[in-house]
């Protein structure tokens, strides 16, 4: 979830004995960034992250391949419009054989496949993440 910063000018002075000419364009400037970053873009940016998580998934699962069931219905979604978040996940009523294998069950032992992608993907959508927020800072910022 993205945070607001919120700088005012008791703050400044609390930790700073400078007058900072330009304050108030600066703060403006930066909150601009702020609301164009969190309203417009992350959406998209976290989207390629989930891309990246639901795509390993797929792979992991491909070798448990039988009916496709489970493969269809790794999703990514977005989340509410007015916040910058995503959804990656199973659809467990159409596909509950990805629980099975994930857990195992009484007749069959676990065979994981979600936790490992999850796991694969963290670099990766640390990087498209990263990348994403700093093309968007600059866009914003320019």
């Amino acid at each position: 979830m993205a945070r607001r910063l919120a700088i005012n000018k008791a703050t400044l002075r609390k930790y700073s004995n400078l007058d900072v000419a330009g304050y108030g364009e600066m703060v403006g400037k930066l909150n601009n960034v702020l609301d164009k970053t969190a309203a417009e873009n992350l959406k998209g940016v976290f989207m390629a992250a989930g891309r990246v998580l639901q795509r390993n998934a797929k792979s992991n699962a491909e070798p448990h391949r039988k009916s496709g069931r489970l493969d269809a219905n790794i999703f990514v979604a977005e989340g509410k419009p007015e916040k910058p978040n995503i959804l990656v996940g199973v659809t467990f009523k159409k596909a509950p054989e990805g629980r099975w294998l994930e857990y195992g069950t009484s007749k069959q032992p676990a065979s994981p496949w979600w936790r490992p992608a999850v796991t694969a993907s963290k670099p990766e959508m640390a990087r498209v993440i990263t990348d994403g927020m700093k093309k968007t800072i600059d866009d914003a910022a320019h």
